[in-house]
Protein backbone atom coordinates (compact mmCIF):
# COMPACT_ATOMS: atom_id res chain seq x y z
CA UNK A 1 0.00 0.00 0.00
CA UNK A 2 1.42 3.33 -0.92
CA UNK A 3 1.39 6.03 1.81
CA UNK A 4 1.22 9.26 0.40
CA UNK A 5 2.22 12.63 2.00
CA UNK A 6 -1.40 14.52 2.08
CA UNK A 7 -1.48 18.22 2.61
CA UNK A 8 -0.57 19.40 6.60
CA UNK A 9 -2.24 22.70 7.53
CA UNK A 10 -1.22 25.03 10.83
CA UNK A 11 -4.72 25.31 11.86
CA UNK A 12 -3.23 28.22 13.72
CA UNK A 13 -2.32 30.17 10.48
CA UNK A 14 -5.40 28.57 8.40
CA UNK A 15 -6.32 32.18 7.37
CA UNK A 16 -2.82 32.22 5.08
CA UNK A 17 -3.36 28.96 3.84
CA UNK A 18 -6.50 29.12 1.84
CA UNK A 19 -4.71 28.27 -1.33
CA UNK A 20 -3.44 25.44 0.08
CA UNK A 21 -6.95 25.05 1.55
CA UNK A 22 -8.45 24.78 -1.62
CA UNK A 23 -5.73 22.30 -3.30
CA UNK A 24 -5.98 20.22 -0.77
CA UNK A 25 -9.80 19.98 -1.24
CA UNK A 26 -9.97 19.74 -4.45
CA UNK A 27 -7.23 17.19 -5.45
CA UNK A 28 -7.41 14.63 -2.40
CA UNK A 29 -10.71 16.27 -0.11
CA UNK A 30 -8.11 15.10 3.04
CA UNK A 31 -5.34 16.86 4.80
CA UNK A 32 -3.96 16.83 8.23
CA UNK A 33 -3.90 19.44 10.71
CA UNK A 34 -1.69 20.45 13.43
CA UNK A 35 -1.75 23.11 16.49
CA UNK A 36 -5.41 22.84 16.61
CA UNK A 37 -5.48 23.81 20.20
CA UNK A 38 -7.92 20.42 21.34
CA UNK A 39 -7.36 19.08 24.81
CA UNK A 40 -4.32 16.67 24.95
CA UNK A 41 -5.65 15.79 28.04
CA UNK A 42 -9.06 14.93 27.38
CA UNK A 43 -7.82 13.36 24.82
CA UNK A 44 -5.62 10.64 26.99
CA UNK A 45 -8.89 10.28 28.79
CA UNK A 46 -10.85 9.75 26.05
CA UNK A 47 -9.21 7.23 24.40
CA UNK A 48 -8.34 5.63 27.87
CA UNK A 49 -12.29 5.17 28.72
CA UNK A 50 -13.17 4.09 25.24
CA UNK A 51 -10.71 1.40 25.21
CA UNK A 52 -12.48 0.66 28.67
CA UNK A 53 -15.95 0.59 27.34
CA UNK A 54 -14.89 -1.87 24.22
CA UNK A 55 -13.56 -4.64 26.87
CA UNK A 56 -16.68 -5.01 28.62
CA UNK A 57 -18.82 -7.48 28.11
CA UNK A 58 -21.33 -7.61 25.38
CA UNK A 59 -24.44 -7.73 27.99
CA UNK A 60 -23.07 -4.69 29.60
CA UNK A 61 -22.41 -3.09 26.17
CA UNK A 62 -25.62 -3.45 25.34
CA UNK A 63 -27.53 -1.60 28.25
CA UNK A 64 -26.53 1.55 26.03
CA UNK A 65 -27.90 -0.04 23.10
CA UNK A 66 -28.84 1.66 19.94
CA UNK A 67 -32.16 -0.14 19.60
CA UNK A 68 -33.21 1.81 23.08
CA UNK A 69 -32.72 5.28 20.95
CA UNK A 70 -34.91 4.78 18.29
CA UNK A 71 -34.96 7.27 15.35
CA UNK A 72 -32.36 9.35 18.04
CA UNK A 73 -29.57 7.21 16.43
CA UNK A 74 -27.21 6.79 19.60
CA UNK A 75 -25.88 4.58 21.60
CA UNK A 76 -23.99 1.39 20.70
CA UNK A 77 -24.02 -1.14 17.83
CA UNK A 78 -22.32 -4.28 18.08
CA UNK A 79 -19.94 -5.91 15.59
CA UNK A 80 -21.42 -6.43 12.05
CA UNK A 81 -24.66 -4.83 13.00
CA UNK A 82 -23.74 -1.82 10.29
CA UNK A 83 -24.08 -1.33 6.96
CA UNK A 84 -21.98 0.25 4.21
CA UNK A 85 -22.73 -0.41 0.69
CA UNK A 86 -24.65 -3.49 1.90
CA UNK A 87 -21.79 -5.33 3.61
CA UNK A 88 -21.70 -5.61 7.45
CA UNK A 89 -18.54 -3.31 8.75
CA UNK A 90 -16.24 -5.58 11.00
CA UNK A 91 -16.45 -2.90 13.60
CA UNK A 92 -18.44 -1.74 16.89
CA UNK A 93 -19.47 1.92 18.05
CA UNK A 94 -21.06 3.86 20.23
CA UNK A 95 -22.88 7.32 18.49
CA UNK A 96 -23.53 10.27 20.46
CA UNK A 97 -24.73 13.50 18.92
CA UNK A 98 -25.93 16.86 19.99
CA UNK A 99 -27.99 16.97 23.54
CA UNK A 100 -31.63 18.13 22.73
CA UNK A 101 -35.29 17.45 23.28
CA UNK A 102 -36.86 15.09 20.99
CA UNK A 103 -39.26 16.68 19.11
CA UNK A 104 -39.82 13.92 16.32
CA UNK A 105 -36.79 14.98 14.08
CA UNK A 106 -35.18 12.29 13.23
CA UNK A 107 -31.21 12.07 14.89
CA UNK A 108 -32.47 14.47 17.57
CA UNK A 109 -33.06 13.23 21.21
CA UNK A 110 -30.92 12.37 24.17
CA UNK A 111 -27.58 10.66 23.86
CA UNK A 112 -26.90 7.00 26.26
CA UNK A 113 -24.55 6.58 28.84
CA UNK A 114 -23.26 3.73 31.01
CA UNK A 115 -24.47 3.78 34.98
CA UNK A 116 -21.85 2.28 36.53
CA UNK A 117 -19.96 4.46 38.72
CA UNK A 118 -16.26 3.55 36.75
CA UNK A 119 -18.31 5.73 33.85
CA UNK A 120 -18.81 9.16 35.55
CA UNK A 121 -16.83 11.08 34.01
CA UNK A 122 -17.76 9.32 30.60
CA UNK A 123 -20.21 12.63 29.42
CA UNK A 124 -18.48 15.28 30.53
CA UNK A 125 -15.41 14.03 28.58
CA UNK A 126 -16.93 13.27 25.53
CA UNK A 127 -19.03 16.54 25.93
CA UNK A 128 -15.78 18.73 26.00
CA UNK A 129 -14.59 16.96 22.94
CA UNK A 130 -17.24 17.87 21.27
CA UNK A 131 -17.68 21.23 22.19
CA UNK A 132 -13.96 21.81 21.01
CA UNK A 133 -14.47 20.03 17.61
CA UNK A 134 -17.60 21.88 16.81
CA UNK A 135 -15.21 24.92 17.10
CA UNK A 136 -12.78 23.45 14.90
CA UNK A 137 -15.22 22.75 13.02
CA UNK A 138 -16.75 26.68 13.01
CA UNK A 139 -12.76 27.51 11.73
CA UNK A 140 -12.19 25.83 9.23
CA UNK A 141 -15.97 26.41 8.04
CA UNK A 142 -15.08 29.81 7.39
CA UNK A 143 -11.50 29.14 5.74
CA UNK A 144 -13.37 26.99 3.43
CA UNK A 145 -15.83 29.55 2.25
CA UNK A 146 -12.70 32.27 1.91
CA UNK A 147 -10.77 29.66 -0.17
CA UNK A 148 -13.80 29.62 -2.73
CA UNK A 149 -13.51 33.68 -3.17
CA UNK A 150 -16.84 33.89 -0.84
CA UNK A 151 -17.69 36.18 2.41
CA UNK A 152 -16.14 33.91 5.91
CA UNK A 153 -19.84 33.85 6.62
CA UNK A 154 -20.78 32.64 3.28
CA UNK A 155 -22.20 29.18 4.96
CA UNK A 156 -23.03 30.26 8.39
CA UNK A 157 -26.90 30.30 7.32
CA UNK A 158 -26.97 26.25 6.18
CA UNK A 159 -25.51 25.93 9.93
CA UNK A 160 -27.43 28.13 11.65
CA UNK A 161 -29.10 27.61 15.04
CA UNK A 162 -28.57 23.54 15.10
CA UNK A 163 -26.19 22.29 12.71
CA UNK A 164 -26.28 18.52 12.67
CA UNK A 165 -23.20 17.77 14.89
CA UNK A 166 -22.41 14.03 15.41
CA UNK A 167 -19.71 12.00 17.49
CA UNK A 168 -18.37 8.70 16.89
CA UNK A 169 -15.97 6.36 18.65
CA UNK A 170 -15.20 2.81 16.46
CA UNK A 171 -13.39 -0.18 17.65
CA UNK A 172 -12.26 -2.44 14.62
CA UNK A 173 -10.46 -5.45 15.75
CA UNK A 174 -8.08 -7.30 14.05
CA UNK A 175 -9.59 -8.96 10.49
CA UNK A 176 -9.38 -12.22 10.64
CA UNK A 177 -9.16 -12.33 6.69
CA UNK A 178 -8.35 -10.45 3.69
CA UNK A 179 -11.79 -10.15 2.69
CA UNK A 180 -12.85 -8.44 5.74
CA UNK A 181 -13.07 -4.62 5.80
CA UNK A 182 -13.59 -2.74 9.09
CA UNK A 183 -15.38 -0.38 6.91
CA UNK A 184 -16.07 -0.89 2.96
CA UNK A 185 -15.38 1.89 0.46
CA UNK A 186 -17.95 5.07 1.03
CA UNK A 187 -17.94 8.63 1.22
CA UNK A 188 -19.06 10.72 4.10
CA UNK A 189 -22.74 11.80 3.60
CA UNK A 190 -22.42 15.73 5.51
CA UNK A 191 -20.23 18.78 5.10
CA UNK A 192 -17.19 17.88 7.14
CA UNK A 193 -15.46 15.38 9.03
CA UNK A 194 -13.00 15.77 11.94
CA UNK A 195 -10.96 12.88 12.65
CA UNK A 196 -8.93 11.85 15.57
CA UNK A 197 -7.20 8.29 14.97
CA UNK A 198 -5.31 6.37 17.80
CA UNK A 199 -2.05 4.91 16.76
CA UNK A 200 -2.80 2.23 14.78
CA UNK A 201 -2.88 2.71 10.76
CA UNK A 202 -5.98 1.24 8.47
CA UNK A 203 -7.62 4.40 6.83
CA UNK A 204 -7.08 4.38 2.98
CA UNK A 205 -7.92 6.82 1.06
CA UNK A 206 -8.57 6.74 -3.19
CA UNK A 207 -7.03 8.73 -5.77
CA UNK A 208 -8.44 10.00 -8.63
CA UNK A 209 -6.70 7.62 -10.48
CA UNK A 210 -8.73 4.95 -8.61
CA UNK A 211 -5.88 3.78 -6.46
CA UNK A 212 -5.69 3.67 -2.65
CA UNK A 213 -2.90 5.13 -0.52
CA UNK A 214 -2.28 5.23 3.38
CA UNK A 215 -3.34 8.23 5.11
CA UNK A 216 -1.56 6.52 8.87
CA UNK A 217 -1.89 8.35 12.17
CA UNK A 218 0.67 11.04 12.94
CA UNK A 219 1.34 12.06 16.69
CA UNK A 220 -1.07 15.24 17.72
CA UNK A 221 -2.68 15.72 14.55
CA UNK A 222 -6.20 15.27 13.27
CA UNK A 223 -7.54 14.52 9.73
CA UNK A 224 -10.02 16.40 7.68
CA UNK A 225 -11.70 15.13 5.41
CA UNK A 226 -14.97 16.28 3.26
CA UNK A 227 -18.65 14.72 2.57
CA UNK A 228 -21.28 15.03 -0.19
CA UNK A 229 -22.18 17.93 0.53
CA UNK A 230 -19.83 20.23 0.08
CA UNK A 231 -19.03 18.18 -3.19
CA UNK A 232 -22.61 19.07 -4.24
CA UNK A 233 -22.74 22.76 -3.10
CA UNK A 234 -19.21 23.04 -4.96
CA UNK A 235 -20.15 21.41 -8.33
CA UNK A 236 -17.69 18.60 -7.79
CA UNK A 237 -14.65 21.88 -7.01
CA UNK A 238 -14.26 19.80 -3.64
CA UNK A 239 -13.75 16.36 -3.81
CA UNK A 240 -16.01 13.85 -1.15
CA UNK A 241 -13.10 11.30 -1.48
CA UNK A 242 -14.01 7.24 -1.38
CA UNK A 243 -12.07 5.96 1.71
CA UNK A 244 -12.40 2.70 3.53
CA UNK A 245 -10.37 0.87 6.99
CA UNK A 246 -9.02 -2.19 7.43
CA UNK A 247 -7.18 -2.82 10.67
CA UNK A 248 -4.43 -5.34 10.07
CA UNK A 249 -2.26 -4.57 13.42
CA UNK A 250 -2.42 -6.72 16.14
CA UNK A 251 -4.63 -5.14 18.19
CA UNK A 252 -7.77 -3.27 18.02
CA UNK A 253 -7.96 0.01 16.43
CA UNK A 254 -10.18 2.67 17.87
CA UNK A 255 -11.17 6.06 15.69
CA UNK A 256 -12.85 9.27 16.46
CA UNK A 257 -15.00 10.93 13.94
CA UNK A 258 -16.58 14.07 14.41
CA UNK A 259 -19.22 15.63 12.07
CA UNK A 260 -19.94 18.82 11.20
CA UNK A 261 -22.57 19.46 9.39
CA UNK A 262 -26.13 21.79 7.80
CA UNK A 263 -28.94 22.25 9.48
CA UNK A 264 -31.65 19.51 9.26
CA UNK A 265 -33.81 21.65 7.13
CA UNK A 266 -31.15 23.20 4.75
CA UNK A 267 -31.63 22.49 0.60
CA UNK A 268 -29.50 20.93 -1.68
CA UNK A 269 -29.17 23.98 -3.42
CA UNK A 270 -25.39 24.42 -4.40
CA UNK A 271 -23.38 27.42 -4.49
CA UNK A 272 -24.44 30.42 -7.08
CA UNK A 273 -22.15 30.15 -10.29
CA UNK A 274 -22.48 33.75 -9.77
CA UNK A 275 -20.95 34.63 -7.21
CA UNK A 276 -17.52 31.95 -8.07
CA UNK A 277 -14.80 33.11 -9.97
CA UNK A 278 -13.66 32.17 -13.40
CA UNK A 279 -10.82 30.69 -12.03
CA UNK A 280 -12.62 29.00 -9.41
CA UNK A 281 -15.28 27.69 -11.89
CA UNK A 282 -12.93 26.19 -14.08
CA UNK A 283 -12.54 23.22 -11.72
CA UNK A 284 -16.44 23.14 -11.73
CA UNK A 285 -18.16 19.68 -13.15
CA UNK A 286 -21.44 19.05 -14.93
CA UNK A 287 -22.19 15.71 -13.62
CA UNK A 288 -20.06 13.70 -10.48
CA UNK A 289 -21.48 10.39 -10.43
CA UNK A 290 -19.61 8.02 -7.96
CA UNK A 291 -18.21 4.46 -8.98
CA UNK A 292 -18.98 3.07 -5.46
CA UNK A 293 -22.51 3.72 -5.45
CA UNK A 294 -24.10 5.07 -8.82
CA UNK A 295 -25.50 8.34 -7.27
CA UNK A 296 -24.95 10.94 -9.22
CA UNK A 297 -24.88 14.09 -6.80
CA UNK A 298 -25.63 16.34 -9.08
CA UNK A 299 -29.50 14.68 -10.00
CA UNK A 300 -30.51 15.27 -6.29
CA UNK A 301 -33.37 17.45 -5.88
CA UNK A 302 -32.80 21.30 -4.95
CA UNK A 303 -35.82 20.84 -3.03
CA UNK A 304 -34.56 17.61 -1.26
CA UNK A 305 -33.25 18.66 2.38
CA UNK A 306 -30.07 18.01 4.57
CA UNK A 307 -32.04 15.92 6.59
CA UNK A 308 -34.02 13.90 4.13
CA UNK A 309 -31.18 13.18 2.38
CA UNK A 310 -29.25 11.95 5.28
CA UNK A 311 -31.92 9.69 7.20
CA UNK A 312 -32.22 8.06 3.57
CA UNK A 313 -29.01 7.01 3.99
CA UNK A 314 -28.53 6.71 7.43
CA UNK A 315 -31.90 3.98 7.00
CA UNK A 316 -29.54 2.12 4.78
CA UNK A 317 -26.68 1.62 7.37
CA UNK A 318 -28.83 0.29 9.55
CA UNK A 319 -31.92 -1.18 8.13
CA UNK A 320 -33.13 -2.71 11.59
CA UNK A 321 -33.13 1.20 13.22
CA UNK A 322 -36.97 1.82 14.05
CA UNK A 323 -38.51 4.61 11.93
Amino acid sequence: MIVMNLPMINIQKLESQTETLFQALNEFGFFYIKNHGVSQENIKELKKISYQFFNESEEFKQQISMNKSGTAWRGYFSLGTELTSGYPDQKEGIYFGQENEQNGLPLHGKNLWPKDVRYKRFKNIVTQHMSEMKQLGEIILSTIAVSLGLPNNYFSQRFSNDPTTLFRIFNYPKVESKGDWGVQEHTDMGFLTILMQDECSGLEVKKIDGTWFEAPPIKDTLIINIGDMLELWTGGIFRATPHRVKNTENQNRLSFPYFYDPNWETNLAPIPEKLLSEEVLKFRKSSFKRAWDGIDLSQLSQDLTYGEFVWDKVRKVFPHIKS
